[in-house]
């Protein structure tokens, strides 16, 4: 086998996927309800929370979208990882990419895709999840939430006073990192009406050794052609 050949075997193995971690949230179907406020943030709270720090990555956000409602503009969502920082209080510590729901109906699923922080859960810290219901842009270290795109929400809900799986609801103008829900920070479902479950997850996962051993090599042999 030659180098040419050896490069693109080590890149299409070390493109094969990466190894499955844990998974939290709640089921993916469609509910009863929506909400009826802009801009929501929603933080689970849930049975299959918290994931413990084990080096997974925050990879995929999944959901049940309705692809619309009672609202004239778009249907924006923006992923997040929370650190438990205390008894009741969450930090946010990633924000992943923004995704528009406009028109998608049923079950969706899309890459975390860090925009800011680190996606990288760490070992002796404590983690849920959560969402916003609008666009966020980070920019030179800065994310802000993107003039009118904050909506109620296509991602339906069970209510209430299911308390089963659940979830809290915050008034966040904006989230950004170092952003706290619960004590110390945002109030939790601050007018009642809480017992929801959501229809969405946030699943992990970490990269093999092969894989990165893999791509060492293939980044080598590279190296060795071009000076060939």
């Amino acid at each position: 086998m030659n180098q040419f050949s050896a490069l693109v075997t080590a890149t299409l193995i070390a493109s094969t996927p990466i190894a499955y971690g844990s998974v939290m949230g709640s089921g993916l179907i469609d509910r009863d309800f929506q909400d009826t406020t802009a801009g929501l943030s929603l933080i689970y709270r849930g049975v299959t929370q918290p994931l413990p720090g084990d080096n997974t990555i925050a990879d995929q956000f999944s959901l049940y979208s309705r692809g619309g409602g009672p609202f004239s503009g778009d249907y924006w969502v923006t992923p997040f990882l929370l650190e438990i920082t205390a008894d009741n209080q969450y930090t946010v510590v990633a924000i992943g990419t923004s995704r528009n729901l406009t028109g998608q109906v049923g079950v969706l699923s899309f890459d975390f895709e860090t925009i800011a922080g680190s996606a990288a859960l760490q070992p002796g810290s404590n983690y849920t999840f959560g969402y916003r219901n609008a666009a966020q842009l980070a920019d030179d270290g800065e994310v802000t939430t993107i003039a009118g795109t904050e909506n109620v929400g296509a991602i339906p809900l069970t209510g209430f006073t299911d308390f089963s799986d659940p979830w809290s609801y915050a008034f966040a103008p904006n989230i950004e990192i170092g952003t706290v829900f619960g004590t110390g920070g945002l109030a939790l479902d601050q007018q009642g009406l809480n017992g929801r479950i959501y229809s969405a997850e946030l699943s992990t996962t970490i990269p093999t050794p092969t894989t990165l051993a893999l791509l060492g090599a293939s980044g080598l042999l590279a190296s060795r052609r071009r000076r060939a």
